[in-house]
């Protein structure tokens, strides 16, 4: 076998290899410490530090109705107002991004997963029905 095969066949493996351990890490988020109880995180962001104003179990998660806001650099940043099991986004819902985009509806486990509607910075529908892991399922 040639050089340049061998070498080939070295970069794919090493190649796969990253691919999957990075998809890996990325999907499997961070709990971070609040002020007030540790809450999970699947998209973490440098600088970005996540404000609790609710309960916490008895394992110091973030429990029940409760907000949440991510500070960026200081100013505030999206916002959760709902629901929280062992720290994690879970039942009913509003998530409010930063720039006026909001999603109002079911969470699993962090995620936008069961029925929801998003709205649009001016309040207008976007999608409304079935989601799944932050996926709309439906039609826009």
């Amino acid at each position: 076998m040639g050089k340049l095969v061998r070498f080939s066949i070295l970069f794919s493996i090493v190649f796969s290899i990253l691919f999957i351990f990075s998809a890996l890490s990325f999907a499997n988020g961070v709990y971070v410490q609040t002020n007030n109880g540790k809450v999970w995180d699947a998209y973490p962001e440098q600088n970005q530090v996540p404000v609790w104003t609710g309960g916490i179990d008895s394992n110091g998660y973030a429990s029940g109705q409760g907000v949440m806001i991510w500070y960026q650099d200081g100013q505030p940043g999206d916002k959760y107002e709902g629901t929280m099991v062992e720290g994690k986004m879970s039942g009913k819902g509003t998530y409010t991004w930063f720039e006026g985009t909001k999603y109002v509806g079911d969470f699993v486990d962090f995620y936008r997963d069961g029925y929801g509607t998003y709205y649009d910075k001016n309040g207008n529908v976007v999608y409304q029905g079935k989601w799944s892991k932050d996926q709309f399922m439906g039609n826009k």
